[in-house]
């Protein structure tokens, strides 16, 4: 039954159209017919009233059943969750094919949630990196569309690659970064976090090695189902030392 509601509940006016149009009115029309026949026409009026009614009561029943939306799953535990950080950096991503709401991309989530979450604690979002891909098929006018949307609120900058498919051109770009932020804008390991969701793969493997290496910050998005709620999740990970 709740992958029915699901399945329909983008047909909401569609389900209404039909119940109320079409497959109400006919069963009134039936059910009045066979009691006409069988106790007098005197009554059809009283019965057409009684089974419109009933009709209506069904509609809004089953209407309500099949459209009620379903409350999302949080499967993330607050513990798990990254507290806000002053700064971030993102890898952007686009609908692509799959046409995903662009509210609902992972790197707006994290924007929002470390801009205009007060609830997770920490320090609201000044300083924000947009990791994009040059080319026809890359992103980067995606990145202008995010900057200019939030460049009111936080300091926004792009961070341009040249190919989205190359981990070693990440890597060497966050570690650029990661020293550009620290000097410039004093954001330190305690102050800078880096999100891997969006992106390509190799960008996502690019950022991580950059980042594991020196143990700074890391989260990534889980969820983004219709049924699951999209949540950050704070990586804990420090490189062993005693490795030689």
């Amino acid at each position: 039954m709740i992958a029915l509601r699901r399945q329909l509940a983008p047909h909401r006016g569609l389900l209404s159209g039909f119940l109320g149009y079409w497959l109400i009115p006919l069963v009134i029309n039936l059910a009045s017919g066979v009691l006409t026949q069988r106790y007098g026409a005197t009554t059809q009026g009283m019965v057409n009233i009684f089974l419109f009614g009933l009709g209506v009561v069904f509609a809004v029943y089953v209407f309500y059943r099949v459209a009620q939306k379903e409350p999302k799953k949080i499967l993330s535990i607050a513990e798990q969750q990254p507290p806000r950080f002053p700064g971030l950096v993102v890898n952007v991503g686009k609908q692509g094919t799959r046409g995903v709401d662009p509210d609902k991309l992972s790197h707006i989530q994290a924007i929002e949630y470390h801009l205009n979450n007060p609830n997770a604690g920490g320090e609201r979002l000044r300083y924000l990196w947009l990791v994009a891909t040059k080319g026809e098929s890359g992103t980067v006018s995606v990145a202008n569309e995010v900057r200019s949307r939030y460049e009111d609120r936080c300091e926004v900058k792009i961070q341009q690659l040249q190919d989205g498919f190359n981990v070693q051109e990440m890597y060497e770009k966050m570690k650029e970064l990661q020293t550009i932020a620290a000097s410039k804008q004093g954001l330190s390991q305690e102050t800078l976090i880096f999100d891997f969701t969006g992106g390509t793969s190799p960008m996502s493997a690019g950022m991580v090695l950059a980042c594991s290496s020196e143990g700074w910050p890391m989260q990534y998005y889980y969820g983004g189902r219709a049924d699951i709620a999209s949540t950050p999740i704070l990586v804990h990970f420090k490189p062993d030392t005693s490795i030689p």
